[in-house]
């Protein structure tokens, strides 16, 4: 292995160039101006803490050497950089410990040419395992489970090679991975939490075929996943669930105050944004078969009964198993600005699974479903369940339960009398477009007051401000001017100049 002298500036995404646009503004106390009409608002930086993160050193290894050594041995400020080839001999990131601001890097080239081919070695029963770190990135490898059978992609368990003190990983970015042919059965997983983990942000990463995409918790509703921030992901034909995050239960969920737990919050709030869920062919049917996205309720009391889940302006599209829905979800949700498309079952259910269904925010979605379209069922009377400003097109029942407000439902045949095209396809000329049609979608302006604290409450599927009095996800009519649907990762609007000849 070699250490570099030198410190080479990649070219950065266009996430990381608006992430340092608000710096700037920051910096410059210019915290009424924007960065961009059309601009996500970063929040990279505030779960994880490595935006600002200035590589000191660099040690670069290759796959005929001890790798491994390499990384056991990474500090704060320190990048492990991988050079192209196949990595056999799996990944463990075990006790690596940055810091704010000064994290440790472990990635491959921007190509994904580091490619780590899932062999069960050493006892260590996954191709990346994760324990007992913090401030730490992982990003630009393929994991590649090359139809493995008992191997998952990524998982932080403390408890495959025996019990550790402090079972946690916190504060971690997984960031442009290709993830890949995990599988065989339901029970692989590409990205996976077994102990408690916090602070994890999930972005820009490609997960295919696999049995279930991304799964955070534990069934038992311990080791909890708290205040994660998993956007702009595609995670396509998988088994099972496309993600899931598990129910917790208030007297597992470790004290914020315990050692090695400090920087646990007593109350969370995760986002999941800007991310497209897709189940195929391959999907489990009967007892077997599950939503394309879960979320199971918070704990009832202490720490965590008041934690959040926001999921909004993601692209959900087909769960063929006929009856379970796009997304499930309880305890305490935020639902604002989706494209649900279901072409073979049912949009959206909110029920009680483990926990309660408490309070529910479900704003400015379109729903394209053969069945049910939005279901809220399980009133409870202590807290408020809102349904407001959603289109909705279903052969079954449109809209049922919740507190419904100016929301335009039809049956499914008559979708396209307010949509562009809503049976079409997401390649060829035929492109399904849910973008309204002229004068299709329009009513009296929302009260938004209920969702104000979520992110980007106030911008539409296409990130585009809301004006007006739309229904749906899109804040507009007539032509789209936002992305065409696909199976791809949704690209982020390119930031505009900020310095050109003046601040915008």
């Amino acid at each position: 292995m070699t250490k570099d002298q030198t410190e080479v500036i990649h070219a950065q995404p266009a996430h990381q160039l608006r992430g340092l646009c608000a710096k700037i503004l920051r910096v410059l106390s210019l915290a009424a101006l924007t960065c961009s009409a059309n601009a996500v608002t970063p929040l990279a930086d505030d779960y994880a803490g490595c935006e600002d993160t200035i590589v000191s050193s660099t040690v670069v290894v290759g796959p005929a050497e001890n790798y491994q050594s390499a990384v056991d041995a990474a500090v704060a400020g320190q990048r492990v950089l991988f050079q192209s080839g196949t990595y056999s001999n799996g990944l463990r990131l075990y006790d690596l410990i940055g810091s704010a601001g000064n994290c440790i890097i472990i990635e491959g080239p921007p190509d994904q040419s580091a490619v780590f081919v899932g062999l069960p070695i050493n006892g260590v029963r996954n191709v990346v395992q994760i324990r007992n770190s913090s401030y730490l990135v992982l990003r630009n490898l393929e994991i590649d489970g090359a139809g493995t059978t008992n191997l998952d992609g990524i998982k932080s368990d403390a408890n495959l090679v025996g019990g550790n003190p402090n079972p946690w990983s916190h504060h971690l970015v997984l960031e442009n991975l290709y993830i890949h042919d995990f599988d065989f059965s339901q029970q692989q997983v590409g990205i996976s939490t077994k102990g408690p983990a916090w602070n994890w942000v999930v972005r820009h990463n490609r997960i295919e075929r696999v049995g279930t995409g991304i799964y955070f918790g534990n069934s038992n509703g311990a080791e909890h996943f708290v205040n994660g921030l998993i956007e702009y992901n595609l995670i396509t034909d998988s088994v099972g669930y496309n993600m899931q995050i598990k129910h917790q239960f208030a007297a597992s969920r470790p004290d914020s105050g315990a050692p090695g737990y400090e920087s646990l919050p007593a109350t969370g709030r995760t986002v999941i944004r800007h991310n497209v869920f897709h189940k195929g062919a391959n999907s489990s049917g009967g007892a077997s078969a599950r939503p394309n996205l879960l979320v199971g309720a918070q704990p009832l009391s202490g720490d965590g009964a008041n934690d959040s889940v926001i999921i909004s302006q993601n692209f959900f599209y087909q769960n063929p198993t006929g009856f379970e829905a796009l997304f499930q979800g309880e305890g305490n949700i935020t639902l604002f600005g989706n494209l649900l498309y279901n072409g073979l079952g049912p949009g959206v259910f909110i029920q009680p699974q483990n926990g309660e269904v408490r309070e529910i925010r479900i704003f400015q979605n379109t729903v394209v479903a053969d069945g049910t379209g939005i279901r809220v069922s399980s009133p409870n009377g202590a807290f408020a369940q809102l349904v407001r400003g959603n289109a909705v097109f279903a052969s079954g029942t449109a809209l049922s339960g919740g507190t419904q407000t100016e929301n335009i439902i039809d049956t499914l045949n008559n979708a396209d009398q307010y949509l562009n095209n809503p049976t079409g396809l997401l390649t060829g000329a035929d492109r399904l477009d849910l973008f309204p049609l002229n004068g299709a979608l329009t009513g009296a302006a929302l009260d938004l007051d209920p969702i104000n604290t979520a992110p980007d409450f106030d911008r539409d599927f296409n990130d585009a401000p809301r004006t007006g009095g739309f229904r749906g996800a899109y804040a507009g009519e007539g032509s789209n001017p936002g992305w065409l649907l696909a199976l791809e990762i949704k690209p982020e609007l390119n930031p505009d100049i900020l310095f050109a000849d003046s601040f915008e």
